[in-house]
């Protein structure tokens, strides 16, 4: 089987650049396996859908305003970066921006931090693009939050804005560590979650992040089947 089985032509006037105007209105497409049939439905209509007694498992990652900008102490330039893994108090593995220019003792400022790179892309076993950043000072969620940005999926066009940093978490979102958002629990309102309850209808949580795969595209040529 070719990945360019799956290929087909999106408009990109209907790829939507900004959510919609209240969580929870989307479409929903239903397959049902018993009838064999489709239905066009709404995410509120859950609770008359799922069967009771269903589990639902929710992901209650919290997306981490990762996405920072510096500006390098050597030529002035704006350098962009996306902060992955904690290492400790002051390393992070990082996803740089044209990492082809980046080089081992690049220094950059970000607002009131600096940060030096300590191994470049090729110099560690991180994947392709990736460095390693040690800033002068602690960098944790609460900094971030504070001088970092929401990283956007490549597919949407424009910067973030202060309602991106409340629309793209889950109401549910609770542990810090995602580039990305779980995007399927973004439709799920706390009045939505009453509603599947009172329907019968259990939920748990756990915490998976969503790393760096969901914004690399595939390059394999041959998908692995079962």
């Amino acid at each position: 089987m070719k990945t360019s089985d799956f290929t087909f032509e999106l408009p990109e006037n209907l790829i939507a650049q900004h959510p919609a105007a209240s969580r929870g209105q989307s479409r929903l497409l239903v397959m049902d396996r018993k009838k064999g049939c489709l239905d066009h439905r709404m995410v509120r209509d859950l609770p008359s859908i799922i069967e009771k007694g269903t589990l639902m498992v929710f992901n209650n990652s919290r997306v981490r305003r990762a996405r920072i900008f510096g500006i390098s102490e050597k030529s002035g330039a704006k350098a962009e970066f996306l902060l992955l893994k904690k290492l400790d108090a002051f390393s992070w593995q990082a996803l740089s921006k044209r990492s082809g220019r980046r080089r081992a003792g690049d220094s950059y400022v970000f607002d009131d931090a600096k940060a030096e790179i300590c191994a470049a892309p090729g110099q560690t076993d991180f994947s392709k693009g990736q460095v390693l950043l040690r800033f002068n000072h602690c960098i944790d969620d609460a900094w971030l939050d504070l001088h970092g940005h929401v990283p956007l999926p490549p597919y949407i066009k424009r910067k973030d804005s202060l309602l991106d940093a409340e629309r793209y978490q889950t109401v549910y979102a609770r542990e810090h560590g995602s580039a990305a958002a779980p995007t399927a629990g973004l439709h799920f309102t706390e009045e939505l979650l009453a509603r599947l309850e009172k329907a019968g209808i259990e939920s748990a949580f756990i915490t998976l992040h969503v790393g760096l795969g969901t914004f690399q595209p595939v390059r394999a040529e041959n998908a692995p089947c079962q």
